[in-house]
């Protein structure tokens, strides 16, 4: 088993079921055609309806097919019709596309049974059920452009520039519709025509200047163009209204990139009161540097979405054979066929040339140990991991019981456009194998992507017997490493901002002296200038804050956020983002985190002097003097004097993770102190302790302070830090 985060992080699920899928909820349009009132159906159709709803689908079958061949030119038995065959599918699929195809020709202008053609269509999938879902959706969008959500589901399928074309040609004669413009105006940021697109979205936005939806649109159109300051700033607009944004505009613009957290947080639902903070705190995380004073990852991100849509769109999502079914498994065990081509064509090198005059292979083909009870799916919508059990009860698992839609259809991107959009370009990209000596190992359904910090995302055309393919190139590991930078992909997302620099963050937290309820974190970093950012899951307010000296000081509520903590050394970025608890001192008594630092001067020590002299990379020289700081909150007080006993361990370890979490030590040295100090109950007291050369030789050491209230006689908890002594 693997025990690096990423492995942690992969818990959880981006495979979505219907109603939860992570393109966010959709609204339904508002729609030009009257239906037909079902109080003025005839009687026989009305019967037949009755007997549906009392689960007699034969009888309603019955009386809905002798009216519909007695009535040819009234759609509505055609539709009654078909809408029974459509509950039989597969087995009534002729006959329900044939009764919906007469309802068509007998009501041309009703989109109705076009829009039901399409829902077959997207039902049975395929090469078939892609031809119905475009002649369906396509004519049913020429009658009414705002007909349901016709408009939403054909965005979800595959656009060429050409259908690009036809539709913005199919929507114009609607274009006196507000809503109509907004929608050729996506279609022409597609395809890139950023001027047009741009004219068209500020005529719609002279009607309604706060409407969000079409404030994200100009944003996109903009920033995608390189046009940063009036994209940020139409962006910004469209956030600071997000409590209004009905049809979920800003979270497509950005699922594509979202963690599994943010997914599942977002698909829990967000208020809508809390959305723009929400979003805010999304991109907050992704800072690529906060020492710039702005936030250059939306611009980034934007960028890249363009570039991804125009390079690795998703050609054919309906007839992807990974959409078709659960798709192909990571973790099983590659084909004999596919252990020998991966040893012949990518593990090859050239080694001291052998009697036949070839190489040697390096290594075995070993796709490591891989967890059977993590099933990761290579699929058209996104990727099933290990379900955790709070979830596995909301999403289900079958894909072929409800509709779906993941990251792909969210995106309409195909992997590797998905790749681009998390990760940016790679910095090598490598068609086929590495072995030139066979000409098998020459082929372009192979491709891999190398990134330096990440290693070798494999990408191939995954070919099954007897289903029609569609020319998609899809995640395909077939080893460890490459597995591991798979879920890189799927479950990161990186600037292309570079960091390289290398150091370490540490933290301490305290009370908030003045706003109740808060919690002081000091964030330290080992080495250079520090800026820090600490950012609640579920968004709220945070600032960013910047240190000369590497210690940065932050205020937070108690709960789950992300720390976002950069250093800098000369021109040199480095960055880290950690998840960290802020912990609630409210419950009394309790104690603080340590800090450690090099003794200075006598006399009393409080807390601002301490980060003053905090020893940052937590390494002292042999023979100096370990100045310890903690503080207690609420110890019990009698006559203005508070009484207890700090007991400090001092452990020399060879293993920091494993025994920093044990709860005994029976070989740390013990130091113990009973003290009575003037305070107030609830009051700070400050305990401190200079920790003699002699106690501490060379060597890595964890610092334990357990501290009990002599007075209440109850602990006050413990707090523990490790050192190294050099």
């Amino acid at each position: 088993m693997w025990s690096s985060p990423l492995c942690c992080a992969m818990a959880v699920v981006l495979f979505f079921t219907a109603p939860w899928n992570i393109s966010g909820a959709h609204s339904p349009r508002r729609s030009l055609h009257v239906h037909q009132n079902q109080d003025s159906l005839p009687r026989e159709l009305a019967e037949a309806r009755a007997a549906l709803e009392s689960g007699d689908s034969a009888r309603a079958l019955d009386l809905a097919e002798k009216y519909m061949f007695g009535h040819q030119r009234d759609s509505r038995g055609f539709l009654l019709v078909g809408d029974l065959y459509a509950s039989r599918l597969p087995r009534g699929l002729f006959r329900a596309v044939q009764a919906y195809r007469n309802a068509c020709r007998a009501d041309p202008h009703n989109p109705e049974p076009f829009y039901k053609l399409a829902q077959v269509g997207l039902a049975v999938r395929g090469s078939n059920g892609e031809a119905l879902v475009t002649e369906g959706l396509e004519k049913a969008l020429s009658i009414d452009p705002l007909y349901g959500d016709a408009w939403e589901q054909w965005l979800t399928v595959y656009r060429s520039a050409g259908r690009r074309e036809e539709m913005i040609g199919t929507l114009l004669p609607h274009d006196t519709l507000v809503a109509v413009r907004a929608m050729i105006a996506q279609l022409l940021i597609e395809e890139e025509r950023y001027q047009e697109a741009d004219s068209m979205v500020a005529t719609v936005l002279a009607t309604d200047s706060t409407n969000v939806e079409w404030l994200a649109l100009r944003a996109q159109g903009a920033l995608e163009a390189g046009d940063l300051a009036p994209g940020l700033q139409d962006y910004n607009r469209a956030l600071s209204n997000a409590e209004h944004d009905s049809t979920d505009a800003l979270w497509k613009q950005v699922v594509g990139i979202a963690t599994p957290d943010e997914l599942i947080l977002w698909s829990g639902g967000v208020p809508p009161e809390r959305r723009a903070d929400w979003l805010r705190a999304f991109w907050a995380r992704r800072n690529p540097d906060l020492f710039a004073g702005m936030n250059g990852r939306i611009a980034e991100h934007f960028a890249r979405l363009r570039m991804a849509r125009r390079e690795h769109p998703w050609l054919n999502p309906l007839i992807d054979p990974d959409f078709m079914e659960a798709g192909r498994p990571l973790f099983e065990l590659p084909t004999r066929e596919e252990t020998d081509f991966v040893t012949k064509c990518e593990v090859f090198a050239f080694a001291v040339p052998s009697r036949i005059g070839l190489g040697g292979a390096v290594g075995a083909m070993d796709p490591g140990p891989y967890d059977r009870t993590r099933v990761m799916v290579s699929d058209g919508q996104a990727f099933l991991l290990q379900l955790p059990p709070s979830l596995a009860g909301i999403t289900g698992t079958d894909s072929a019981s409800s509709p779906v839609l993941g990251y792909n259809m969210a995106t309409g991107l195909s992997d590797r456009g998905l790749t681009l959009l998390r990760l940016g370009p790679p910095d090598q990209q490598v068609l086929g194998g590495d072995n030139p000596l066979y000409p098998d190992c020459n082929t372009t359904e192979l491709v891999r992507w190398r990134y330096q910090r990440w290693g070798e995302i494999r990408f191939n055309r995954v070919v099954r017997t007897g289903q029609r393919t569609a020319g998609e190139i899809s995640f395909q590991p077939l080893w460890e490493p490459q597995y591991q930078a798979t879920m890189v992909a799927l479950t990161e997302d990186h600037s292309s901002v570079p960091a390289p620099l290398v150091f370490g963050v540490w933290t301490a937290q305290f009370k908030n002296p003045i706003h109740r309820g808060h919690t002081d974190v000091a964030v330290v970093t080992t080495q250079g200038r520090a800026a820090a950012s600490l950012i609640a899951l579920d968004g709220g307010t945070w600032e960013v804050r910047q240190s000369g000296t590497g210690v940065v000081v932050l205020r937070a509520e108690p709960g789950s956020h992300s720390l976002v903590a950069h250093a800098e050394v000369g021109e040199e970025l480095g960055r880290q983002t950690l998840a960290i608890e802020v912990v609630s001192f409210d419950t009394t008594p309790s104690i603080s985190d340590l800090l450690l630092g090099s003794a200075w001067g006598d006399g009393a020590v409080d807390r601002q002097e301490m980060l003053q002299h905090v020893q940052r990379d937590l390494t002292f020289r042999s023979g100096d003097t370990v100045r310890t700081y903690a503080e207690l909150y609420g110890l019990a007080a009698e006559t203005g004097t508070s009484w207890y006993r700090a007991s400090y361990l001092l452990l020399k370890s060879g293993h920091i993770d494993r025994d920093y979490v044990a709860d005994e030590w029976p070989d740390a040295q013990r130091f113990e102190f009973e003290r009575r100090v003037a305070a107030p109950a609830t009051e700070t007291v400050i305990e401190a302790l200079d920790v003699l050369p002699q106690w501490i030789p060379d060597g890595l050491y964890l610092l334990r302070l357990e501290v009990e209230d002599l007075i209440a006689r109850r602990p006050a908890g413990r707090a523990t830090i490790a050192l190294e002594v050099r």
